[in-house]
């Protein structure tokens, strides 16, 4: 789950210095990056990546959370 992530990667020099473990997990920088759908797209952009067009405003007909999985808070626009 993508909320566990992030403190799983927070807590890896912990595991290390207290039970000698690794915890094999991407940073804190790229789990951020995955988790929220905006950042994932300037990446993309930025590394020619394909992805479909977005935006931050209303200029499409689709509308879901920067963060989330799923369709939850999913919206299609009406004209």
């Amino acid at each position: 789950m993508d909320e566990g992530l992030l403190k799983w990667s927070q807590k890896k020099d912990y595991f290390k210095e207290k039970y000698s473990t690794d915890v094999i997990i991407s940073n804190e920088e790229v789990i951020d990056l995955c988790v929220d759908k905006w950042k994932t797209y300037l990446f993309f952009k930025k590394n020619n990546i394909p992805t479909p067009k977005t935006s931050l405003g209303r200029k499409y007909n689709l509308f879901k959370p920067r963060k989330g999985r799923g369709s939850t808070g999913i919206y299609k626009k009406n004209d």
